[in-house]
């Protein structure tokens, strides 16, 4: 199986409106979909071909305490 492009980055982020609002007004992302559930919340980004998942909430945890923000997952159209 080869990769063919990226689908996705998730950026796990201490305060996830900040950061969208980062996302939004510096580099002219979009927000075009979110979901909230007992263990976080995320938010999808999108600039042309680009997509950022900007996640925060208790599943983050571990992470942010490892590595402060930053990307956890990367998601390749194979």
């Amino acid at each position: 199986m080869n990769a063919h492009d990226v689908e996705y980055m998730e950026l796990y982020a201490s305060d996830r409106v900040q950061t969208t609002d980062h996302f939004v007004t510096s580099w002219g992302f979009r927000e075009t979909a979110h979901a909230a559930t007992d263990t976080g919340e995320s938010v999808v980004l999108r600039q042309g071909n680009v997509q950022l998942v900007v996640t925060s909430g208790p599943v983050t945890r571990d992470f942010l305490a490892a590595h402060g923000d930053g990307i956890a997952d990367i998601a390749f159209a194979c």
